[in-house]
């Protein structure tokens, strides 16, 4: 609204979308004024965190249907990941089946991930929800990639199915930004 300060707006209280739009200041371009002109930017080029259900069915296909987690940012772009936090509920049935949740970009070969958890949900004990944080450091395979990740979808999925009537879900938290190259 015209002529309404920036403080007397009302607070978000949650999480930005990425298509939200702040208001800055390019002060590189003096088309405006010679402070600078004012523009708009998406939320998801500065720093965004995204909130993914993974649903009991989903989780069950997450072998041979992977989980988008942030999807192709378009040619000329690419998802440079931070961190992902994900909080995993197991239900009535637990999982039995030792396999490996990979995390990393679509269009790329399994065999290169930006992370990995090995005997995921098998190695785990004590009450459940049972939380783990990714940061891409300690078993990335993404270093030695020979590929560009440009307009990739940045997704997760199992090397092996779980137990065929586990009953989890899984929330993830996508920390990431997006960057034109």
């Amino acid at each position: 609204m015209a002529n309404q300060r920036l403080t007397d707006k009302t607070a978000l209280g949650q999480h930005l979308a990425a298509d939200d739009k702040l208001m800055l200041v390019d002060t590189s371009d003096t088309t405006g004024s010679a402070d600078g002109t004012s523009k708009s930017v998406e939320n998801k080029y500065i720093i965004q965190t995204d909130k993914v259900e993974i649903s009991n069915a989903e989780y069950l296909a997450l072998d041979t249907a992977e989980k988008i987690l942030v999807a192709a940012p378009g040619s000329g772009y690419v998802i440079i990941p931070i961190q992902v936090y994900l909080q995993y509920t197991e239900g009535g049935t637990k999982n039995s089946v030792m396999t490996n949740l990979h995390i990393g970009f679509k269009g790329i070969s399994t065999s290169y991930y930006w992370d990995f958890f090995k005997g995921w949900t098998t190695a785990m004990a004590g009450a459940y929800p049972v939380s783990w944080f990714f940061n891409g450091a300690s078993q990335s395979q993404l270093s030695s990639l020979n590929t560009t990740v440009d307009n990739q979808t940045f997704i997760m999925w199992l090397g092996a199915a779980p137990t065929g009537t586990a009953t989890g879900t899984i929330t993830a938290y996508v920390t990431y930004q997006i960057i034109k190259v």
